[in-house]
């Protein structure tokens, strides 16, 4: 993170976890291994821009300018709201015991306690 705010890069999303996991985006994009790298470069291809990310102890969520990507354990009711949620979601965390909060830049959300 010195080295983004030393580029004064723009940090749109940190996302890390307790294995010492973490991604990093901004106007550049960051990972803690080439595996999760690999991962969200995929999505890059097939959606757009990444937006942000949210990364638990066992699961990933990314959110695309063009859709979303998963892996591991992410809610299944997150993956259905998303299906049929009305705004284009921007930011989105969740726990692995299935609570999840989403949210456009318009001020648009949704969540789940």
């Amino acid at each position: 993170m010195r080295e983004y705010n030393a580029d004064k890069d723009v940090i749109l999303s940190v996302a890390f976890n307790d294995n010492d996991d973490w991604i990093i985006i901004g106007e550049k994009i960051s990972a803690s291994s080439d595996k999760i790298m690999e991962y969200i470069k995929d999505g890059l291809d097939k959606y757009g821009g990444l937006w942000s990310a949210c990364l638990t102890n066992d699961g990933l969520a990314l959110v695309y300018e063009n859709g979303f990507k998963y892996l591991g354990n992410v809610p299944e009711a997150l993956k259905l709201k998303l299906k049929t949620v009305n705004f284009d979601v921007y930011k989105l965390k969740f726990t692995s015991d299935g609570a999840y909060f989403i949210a456009d830049k318009k001020g648009h959300f949704a969540y789940k306690m």
